[in-house]
């Protein structure tokens, strides 16, 4: 028996077809398709709502760009003046220190103790700036050097510091 013999007969016959079609289904199982038609039309719902909103936002969102590049102008310029501050401070620590390390021990002046700790405080503060910017101090090191050796030699109980105890 070939095909078409066996396309003849379902042909003639209806109530066998009707039952070799039943008989193919029960062996054959199709899967049911889950189709939700509100899962697709509420994706394009939702991309169309987000289009018509980036239309509407189009001129914002330029303007927030706009903002968001002159902040980080502004930035950059706050940036550029506190270094220039930081490298100015720099330059007056360092003037102070190397002045006041220049004058000890040469002029018949008696100095404070309080003048030592503004010294002190001053050094501090420059390293302090030095390390903020990465920087190396190569400038006041002999000259704190020449500070910490007078005040550690004429430390004088009376809160003065000097080589000249008349001078009180």
């Amino acid at each position: 028996m070939d095909l078409e013999n066996i396309m003849s007969i379902l042909s003639q016959n209806p109530a066998i077809s009707t039952a070799v079609v039943v008989a193919a289904m029960s062996l054959i199982q199709i899967s049911p398709l889950k189709l939700n038609p509100w899962t697709y039309i509420g994706t394009i719902f939702s991309k169309i709502l987000k289009w018509i909103g980036s239309k509407f936002n189009q001129s914002i969102n330029e303007k927030i760009d706009d903002i968001e590049e002159e902040i980080k102008h502004v930035a950059k310029k706050v940036d550029e003046v506190d270094m220039k501050n930081d490298q100015n401070r720099m330059k007056e620590l360092r003037w102070t220190i190397l002045s006041f390390a220049n004058t000890l021990g040469e002029d018949e002046k008696t100095r404070t103790v309080e003048e030592f700790d503004d010294i002190y405080a001053a050094y501090e503060e420059y390293e302090e700036l030095l390390n903020k910017h990465s920087m190396k101090n190569g400038r006041t090191n002999r000259a704190m050097k020449k500070v910490d050796k007078y005040y550690e030699s004429s430390d004088r109980p009376d809160g003065y510091i000097g080589q000249k105890w008349h001078d009180i």
